[in-house]
């Protein structure tokens, strides 16, 4: 506590909600890495229960399934957790393109409205800043989206208002054209942001993966281990490892896998740009 007064009297008054929002995503930053810890904890005793279950209890069924069920059990697991994998992970690709390109403008934007004066400019920089410390305040790339955003607004009502204003009747029409056209390119990606967030893994899907996920648990547990280690070492992993794929698969459906990535990281760099660290 005494630390963080010590920075604010010997930062001036402009930059402490800079030094906030960074404080913010410091504290982020390590419950993020608790929670990644916990997981791999979580994963690692559902692995050793697994091993354990299936070494030392004996089975239900002395007489194995065919071996057809399983193959094509995994076969049907395979062919459409891959498929809805690839379906994710190409739309977090989308998505991280859309938010470094608004991004992108909000930087590019700052930089014009020095034309403007630097009174605008710290106007323009107030308005990034109350749109970027939700996003790393609440740890939510799309706290913008699914909640009301006046960033926009806000930033053509400045356009408009420092085109009125006679004390810079001068400025460059290059600059206004620029920021003009990062704006209506902001629109466009605010779009394309809701559309690809509202892209969720159907409920029939996600009830065909969980049977198949289910069947291929009985299946490969049905399969007798009493006894055996390599046989039980080989079926805790791949019970843990279809459990895991759920778990990513869900964790990718809500974009929680690459949560610091898709928006923490781009609002952090733009800040650092207001900050004059790039």
């Amino acid at each position: 506590m005494a630390q963080n007064a010590i920075r604010e009297e010997n930062v001036p008054e402009d930059n402490l909600c800079l030094l906030h929002l960074e404080e913010i995503r410091e504290v982020h930053q390590e419950k993020k890495q608790n929670i990644n810890d916990m997981l791999i904890f979580v994963v690692i005793i559902i692995f050793i229960l697994a091993f354990l279950g299936y070494l030392i209890m004996p089975e239900v069924r002395a007489v194995p399934l065919n071996d057809v069920y399983i193959e094509m059990a995994i076969f049907l697991f395979t062919v459409i957790s891959g498929f809805t994998v690839s379906r994710q992970n190409n739309r977090y690709r989308q998505i991280m393109k859309e938010i470094t390109s608004f991004d992108g403008s909000v930087s590019a934007m700052y930089r014009e409205f020095a034309h403007f004066g630097i009174e605008y400019q710290d106007k323009f920089q107030q308005i990034a800043l109350d749109h970027y410390e939700p996003v790393i305040r609440e740890h939510e790339w799309d706290y913008n989206i699914v909640n009301k955003s006046n960033t926009l607004t806000n930033t053509y009502a400045l356009v408009k208002d420092a085109l009125e204003d006679e004390r810079i009747a001068h400025i460059e029409h290059s600059s206004v054209a620029e920021i003009k056209k990062q704006l209506s390119d902001m629109q466009k990606n605010r779009k394309d942001m809701i559309a690809l967030h509202a892209e969720r893994i159907p409920q029939f899907q996600w009830f065909v993966i969980s049977f198949l996920a289910l069947m291929l648990i009985l299946t490969v547990s049905s399969i007798s281990s009493y006894g055996d280690v390599i046989e039980s070492l080989l079926k805790a992993s791949f019970a843990t490892a279809i459990l895991a794929t759920i778990v990513m698969l869900k964790r990718l459906d809500t974009l929680d896998l690459f949560e610091s990535f898709l928006g923490e990281h781009s609002a952090q760099d733009v800040i650092d740009i207001f900050d004059g660290k790039k």
